[in-house]
């Protein structure tokens, strides 16, 4: 007789004969039989030092015994589950496995990268999950007969990282799998206790549970698994401001939440054919399992509303949540001036938080236009006030008032422009330099004050004697045009005889150059404005971007005096060129609303401005101070679309180098469909700590107009030219940096 036993950490086994195993703890048997039975010894635990088990036979009689020792081993990894920030148990590991967070999730390139270390920045490591791989006994051999690794290491690549320590006390990762892999086979790593590894989410989950670590110690194949779904919330908008959202994680993923992320103005209809557009907001979610939900919030729901469609109604009212399988597109519009940041996070069926992720938006108001090239100012004088007609130095300082303030908003005001003044208005036949050449020329004023006569439905720029030479004159002036289907009469007026210009020959002489020219009229007669509940007016006929007039609400009402109608011209000019935040017109008309008197109207498109100008509250971005490395998106915001002659390049200069020594390549900034830009835009990564400047030139930047680009200039040597001949070849208006005319300062800020 024989006897069998098994002590330490593992269980013996007898294969029976249908198969089945039982588990035996001491085996006594005749000694000639031992040899036909099988038996099978199972690691059930983990030994306590290296070769401590015993398998032992003896034959009691002799004292006769063998033994063979073993080592149960165990190796065991160790993972966090994200949500919870606890490590899962043995029976939790593999299933349901860990949640972890995808690192693209997190910001990019936040702090200067050296060799081997982790691919992103400061911030991003919070995010990430500790894994812990052990192994039993602590006295394990590292190495033995044959060689061989001590451990293997199974995962996804880029996803296991080892923390290093170098000799400068510096801590750096390398990518596990791959540094293992590449050492010599005999090359150990064995430790005392715990290794510490990081997980880094590297790849979306297309599954639960798709991703996994294994450690196996090769010697006694002793392994263990942990699995892993990698879930992912991620919410995209064009944060670079090229009318596009990048398809992978990039450029524009380093910079979402950094202002001014996606740039938007708010009610864009009437501005420009396509500009009342809504931007597409994308909302894509991964893992969180069955019925997780992403929520929606927003930082400021005064400025930007959520809709699910791009061009009708299906508002979403924030904060709202959306099943994650299932969510629809989405577009954000603007609705009032400020920041925003729209917030997505991924919530479990347990409601659990799993991950969130965020972009930003600023909001701004609408781009305006600016009258167009080779449009500056004009003045049509007919009617100085009447206790002063017949007084020439009268009528001249009139016109050389306009003049000034027209200059002081950054006209340029030459002998070539129109300033027809007629300085005795009646009191003979002799109309000075108005003539009707010279009138139809007013429809190529982008600056254009009538003053004259007027009368419901009909304006008299010109007035004679009403005698039979004051009558004669008034035929010739007309110059063949008279007839009520040209729209052009001599007529007697009072106590003169007047040219009656009706709506049709405004309509038919002016309003295509004015509305083409952007044009700023204002008319400083009676009864130009329309009549409640009517379109007959003068101001309507003639066109214009923005008119002001005076309006009756019945044919008795809506004249108009000098001193009223000079006040509403100085006051809405000089806000609209001195006062930054009010530089469209009715912005301005609204900060000065004490001078508009009762009759007085405005009509037209409000986002009408003098010249470009930085957007209200600054439009130079970044605003922040860079570190070196760091990515951030730079622009200049203009309030007014710009000429594209000159190109990006020209524009912007930093430092006192090329644009690329400072990692700036400028390129137009544009709306969603809108031809002409409102600013320039470039991407910065810092290349050193030190600060750069950055210097727009106000000469180059002019706002848009017709034919721009037919107007024969030069580009070379421009820096050398006297400004008022500048203004007198140069399309457009020039940059006002600073909010208030003259226009003479460049646009400067420093990241």
């Amino acid at each position: 007789v024989v006897t069998m036993s098994c002590t330490g950490a593992g269980e013996l086994y007898e294969v029976k004969a249908n198969g089945e195993l039982a588990k035996v703890t001491a085996v006594s048997c005749r000694a000639d039989g031992i040899g036909s039975r099988i038996f099978k010894l199972h690691g059930h635990g983990s030994s306590e030092s290296y070769k401590d088990g015993r398998l032992t036979i003896e034959h009691p009689s002799s004292k006769a015994k063998d033994v063979a020792a073993y080592t149960s081993v165990r190796v065991n990894v160790e993972i966090t589950d994200y949500p919870t920030k606890k490590l899962l148990g043995e029976d939790l590991e593999e299933d349901p496995g860990a949640f972890i967070p995808y690192a693209a999730d997190w910001a990019y390139g936040e702090e200067e990268r050296v060799t081997e270390d982790i691919p992103f920045g400061l911030s991003a490591r919070s995010k990430l999950v500790e894994v812990f791989v052990s192994y039993e006994p602590s006295d394990l051999p590292e190495d033995g007969v044959g060689g061989g690794r001590f451990l293997e290491f199974e995962a996804p690549s880029d996803s296991l990282f080892l923390p290093m320590t170098s000799s400068n006390a510096d801590q750096g990762w390398v990518e596990c799998v791959n540094w293992w892999n590449t050492r010599s086979e005999n090359w150990s790593l064995a430790f005392a206790g715990k290794k510490r590894l990081l997980l880094h989410g590297h790849e979306k989950s297309g599954a639960p549970r798709d991703h996994e670590i294994r450690i196996t110690h090769p010697k006694s194949g002793a392994t263990d698994v942990a699995k892993y779904s990698v879930f992912h919330v991620d919410l995209d908008i064009d944060s670079d401001n090229d009318l596009s959202i990048e398809d992978d994680d990039g450029f524009e993923d380093a910079i979402e939440e950094r202002e001014p992320g996606k740039i938007i103005s708010y009610d864009q209809s009437g501005i420009s054919p396509g500009q009342d557009y809504r931007v597409p907001l994308r909302l894509r979610a991964w893992g969180g399992g069955e019925n997780a939900v992403v929520k929606l919030e927003s930082s400021n729901p005064q400025a930007a509303e959520v809709y699910r469609s791009e061009t009708g109604g299906d508002k979403v009212s924030l904060p709202f949540s959306f099943p994650a399988d299932s969510i629809p597109a989405l577009y954000v519009d603007g609705i009032a001036k400020g920041m925003v940041t729209f917030t997505a996070t991924l919530i479990s069926e347990s409601s659990v938080e799993l991950a969130e992720d965020k972009v930003a938006a600023l909001i701004i108001q609408p781009i305006s236009f600016a009258p167009g090239q080779g449009r500056h100012a004009g003045a049509w004088i007919s009617d100085p006030c009447m206790s002063q007609r017949g007084n020439p130095n009268y009528a001249m300082r009139t016109a050389n008032g306009i003049k000034n303030v027209a200059k002081s908003v950054g006209f340029a005001c030459t002998e070539h422009e129109e300033w027809c003044v007629d300085p005795t208005d009646g009191y003979d036949d002799d109309p000075g330099d108005l003539t009707l050449e010279r009138f139809k020329e007013m429809a190529n004023c982008g600056l254009l004050l009538f003053k004259g006569h007027g009368s419901p439905g009909v304006n008299i720029p010109v007035t004679f004697t009403d005698t039979p030479l004051g009558r004669a004159a008034a035929n010739a002036w007309c110059a063949g045009e008279l007839g009520m289907v040209a729209g052009i009469v001599p007529l007697r007026y009072g106590t003169f005889s007047g040219v009656w210009c009706y709506n049709s020959w405004y309509a038919a002489n002016w309003k295509s150059g004015l509305d083409q020219g952007n044009a700023i009229v204002f008319w400083q007669s009676c009864h130009s404005a329309e009549r409640d509940g009517t379109s007959d007016s003068v101001e309507q006929s003639a066109g214009g971007r923005w008119r002001i007039a005076w309006g009756p609400s019945s044919d008795i009402e809506g004249t108009v005096s000098d001193s009223e109608s000079a006040s509403v011209v100085r006051g809405s000019l000089e806000i609209m060129a001195k006062e930054p935040s009010a530089r469209p017109a009715e912005l301005a008309l609204v900060a000065g609303r004490s001078f508009l008197y009762g009759t007085c109207r405005t009509s037209g498109n409000p986002w009408t401005t003098l010249c470009p100008g930085p957007v209200p509250d600054g439009g130079c971005y970044p605003k922040g101070a860079l570190k070196k490395g760091e990515s951030a998106l730079g622009c200049m915001i203009l309030d007014t679309f710009l000429d594209d002659t000159w190109s990006p390049e020209e524009l912007l200069k930093a430092g006192d180098g090329a644009p690329a020594e400072a990692g700036i390549a400028p390129v137009w900034l544009r709306q969603e469909g809108c031809e002409h830009p409102y600013g320039v835009r470039f991407e910065i990564c810092k290349e050193s700590d030190e600060a750069v400047e950055v210097t727009v030139s106000h000469q180059r930047v002019r706002n848009w107009g017709v034919n721009c680009k037919d107007v024969p200039f030069m580009k070379n040597g421009i820096e050398g030219v006297d400004d008022m001949m500048w203004e007198m070849s140069a399309p457009g208006r020039a940059l006002d940096a600073d909010g208030s005319a003259p226009n003479n300062s460049d646009l400067k800020w420093r990241y």
